[in-house]
C-alpha cells in the first residue's frame, strides 16, 4: 500500500483500502450466520468462567499496561526528538 500511495496519492490510498474493507464486511455479514441465543448464553458463561482465572486476569492487566506504554511512547517519542534535535 505504500508502494501505492508513493505512485499515486495517499488520498487514493486510503479510499482503495477502505472500499477493499468495506467489500470485506460486506462478503462476511453475508457469508458468517449468526449465532442462536443459546450458544451467546453459553459463550457469555465461558466469558465469566475465564474472568475468574487469576491467570487471565493478570495477563489482561499486563496487555492493558503495555498497551499504555507503547501508545504513550509512539505519541510523546516523536516530538521528544523534534524539539530535542533543534
Amino acid at each position: 500500500m505504500g508502494f501505492f500511495a508513493a505512485q499515486y496519492n495517499w488520498r487514493l490510498a486510503f479510499v482503495v483500502m477502505g472500499v477493499i474493507i468495506l467489500l470485506l464486511t460486506f462478503i462476511q455479514f453475508k457469508v458468517v450466520k449468526t449465532s442462536t441465543q443459546s450458544k451467546e448464553r453459553m459463550s457469555y458463561s465461558i466469558f465469566l468462567q475465564l474472568l475468574k482465572e487469576r491467570v487471565v486476569i493478570i495477563a489482561s492487566i499486563s496487555i492493558l499496561i503495555g498497551s499504555i506504554a507503547f501508545s504513550t511512547a509512539a505519541t510523546w517519542l516523536p516530538t521528544y526528538f523534534i524539539t530535542s534535535l533543534v
